[in-house]
């Protein structure tokens, strides 16, 4: 009897290792609850963000000449890490909890990259975002935008922008 219990608690465990960060990884496709985001603006302004690609924060403090280059996906955003309510239409972003928990106060709204603007371009369009929330899902130089500011990069359709620059404004 101990043996079989030491067994399940094992697969359980691998269960959780295994399936959770999977359910936990941004979709690639858009999203199928059937919400129209017909409304929003298509309209993005031009902008050309092209500077050498570097990743990390430097002990805390943003590295405000840096340049990211990672993938782009949606969200359909909620209550975030900052503490902030936003919905689909709301300019805003998760950034990646490899980068987020590398700042300071990772308590909820305390930070200090919440309410920090990214510039993110993507071809010849670009759009400024407020950062309000973690994606445990993307790598660190991702970001999951709301449907509304993605959707100034690119349709929605897309699902997923590889090479999306970044940087904080």
């Amino acid at each position: 009897m101990l043996y079989q219990n030491r067994i399940l608690m094992i697969a359980l465990f691998i269960i959780q290792l295994v399936i959770v960060p999977i359910q936990a990884l941004p979709s690639s496709q858009p999203p199928s609850s059937g919400t129209n985001y017909s409304d929003l603006d298509d309209k993005a302004p031009s902008h050309d963000a092209h500077q050498a690609s570097t990743y990390g924060p430097t002990k805390g403090k943003l590295r405000e000449e840096s340049s990211h280059r990672g993938d782009a996906t949606y969200y359909s955003p909620g209550l975030g890490s900052c503490g902030q309510q936003s919905g689909n239409q709301d300019l805003i972003v998760a950034i990646s909890h490899t980068l987020y928990d590398s700042y300071e106060g990772v308590n909820q709204d305390a930070n200090s990259l919440c309410g920090k603007s990214i510039r993110a371009s993507y071809g010849p369009n670009s759009i400024v975002v407020s950062v309000v929330d973690r994606c445990e899902g993307c790598s660190p130089n991702d970001l999951d935008l709301s449907p509304a500011a993605f959707r100034r990069l690119s349709p929605l359709n897309t699902g997923r922008l590889h090479g999306i620059r970044w940087t904080f404004a």
